[in-house]
């Protein structure tokens, strides 16, 4: 089941990697899915939304922990994608992932 996309942002990757984001909750790869915008590298030319990443076509989907994560107490992501270097658009979705559904367990019945 796919997960639903709450909203998009675009946000400019600076020199020191730390995208300011303002967020009350903890963002983790469970809530939010972040893009590298590869083909769009000019500060001043920011990518419309809605945007619709194709990953390896127009955008790289970027690895929680391993290319970013949040930084709570600065308020930011810290960028660190192999993909690129920084001087990127990024692109941030929050998204609803589907509960998960528990498998069901069936007690064997014994044969009489």
């Amino acid at each position: 089941m796919e997960s639903k996309v709450l909203r998009q942002e675009v946000l400019w990757v600076p020199e020191d990697r730390r995208v300011p984001i303002q967020s009350k909750e903890e963002l983790s790869g469970a809530n939010l899915r972040v893009w590298t915008l590869y083909l769009h590298t000019d500060p001043d030319v920011k990518p419309e939304l809605p945007y619709i990443p194709q990953h390896q076509h127009n955008a790289f989907l970027e690895d929680y922990i391993h290319d970013w994560t949040h930084d709570r107490v600065r308020g930011c992501l810290r960028y660190g994608s192999r993909a690129m270097e920084s001087k990127v658009w990024i692109l941030v979705e929050h998204v609803e992932r589907p509960a998960r559904r528990r498998p069901v367990r069936r007690r064997q019945v014994r044969g009489t």
